[in-house]
C-alpha cells in the first residue's frame, strides 16, 4: 500500500498525518514531547511560573513598586530573580543556538533580554523595573507552553485547549499591549 506521511518541521520530531487505512490519520503522540523540545519547554514552563511567584512576590508584597521607585537600589530578592532569569536566558541561548534553525530577530531577542538582566545587575539597580518586565513576559509564557503540550497531546479543538487559548491571548494583549 502507498504511504503518505507530511512531516512537521524539525523541530518537532513527529509525523502528522499516516494515510495507512489504519485509522491513525491525525493521532497524536508522545514522541516530540519525550524530545529535547520537550524538556526544553518543560523547563521553560517550570522557570516561568517560579519567577512570576517572585515578581509577584518582590514587587506586589514586598515592594518597592516598579512604576515609583525607577532607578533604586535592588533588593536580595530582585538580585535573586535576576540571577534566576539570567541562568535561564543564558541556557535557553544555548539551546537555540545549538538546536538550530532560530532566526536572527529570536536571537537578538535573546541577547536583548541578556542585556536587560546583566545590567540590572551589574548596576545592582533598577531591580523593581526588571523584575516587572519579567512577570509581564513570563505570565504570558505560561499558557503559550501549556498550548503547545496540549497540541503535542491531541487536544486541539477541545474545551481545555479553547480555555488555554482564551489565557494566553487575555494576558498577552493584557501584559504586553495594553500594560507595557
Amino acid at each position: 500500500r502507498a504511504r503518505s506521511v507530511t512531516v512537521m518541521p524539525k523541530s518537532m520530531g513527529r509525523k502528522l498525518h499516516n494515510n495507512d487505512g489504519s485509522g491513525a490519520a491525525n493521532k497524536k503522540s508522545d514522541e516530540s514531547i519525550n524530545t529535547g523540545e520537550g524538556a526544553l519547554r518543560a523547563v521553560t514552563t517550570i522557570y516561568a511560573f517560579c519567577i512570576c511567584i517572585l515578581a509577584a512576590i518582590s514587587n506586589l508584597m514586598i515592594g518597592p513598586w516598579a512604576y515609583s521607585s525607577v532607578g533604586q537600589k535592588n533588593t536580595p530578592l530582585q538580585t535573586f530573580t535576576l540571577q534566576l532569569s539570567l541562568g535561564y536566558f543564558i541556557f535557553d541561548l544555548s539551546w537555540s543556538l545549538s538546536a538550530g534553525g532560530e532566526t536572527l530577530l529570536l536571537c537578538c531577542h535573546h541577547f536583548a533580554s541578556l542585556g536587560a538582566v546583566l545590567s540590572g545587575l551589574f548596576l545592582d539597580a533598577s531591580g523593581s523595573e526588571l523584575v516587572g518586565s519579567l512577570f509581564g513576559a513570563e505570565i504570558t509564557n505560561i499558557p503559550l507552553q501549556l498550548r503547545w503540550f496540549m497540541l503535542e497531546a491531541g487536544l486541539k479543538g477541545t474545551s481545555k485547549m479553547l480555555c488555554i487559548d482564551l489565557c494566553f491571548a487575555v494576558t498577552f494583549l493584557v501584559c504586553r499591549v495594553l500594560w507595557t
